[in-house]
């Protein structure tokens, strides 16, 4: 995890949305928090762009995947 710290991730949730933001760390609970972060709804007929959060703390139990960009 400490790897991840200050990286790019987008996280899948079972609600159909995803994440893009800034990694920075975990709750005690796990749940992940971001940082500069923008929410996306999948499949929206209406909007396919993204809205920016800012800070947000993600559920563990929402979480479908992550990605990480590969560093160069």
């Amino acid at each position: 995890v400490k790897e991840l710290f200050k990286q790019t991730l987008r996280v899948f949730t079972k609600d159909n949305r995803v994440f893009l933001g800034t990694f920075m760390g975990t709750d005690q609970q796990l749940n992940l928090l971001f940082i500069n972060a923008e929410e996306f709804i999948l499949r929206s007929p209406f909007n396919s762009n993204g809205r920016y959060v800012g800070q947000v703390m993600i559920p563990w139990r929402l979480i479908k995947q992550v990605e990480a960009q590969a560093r160069r």
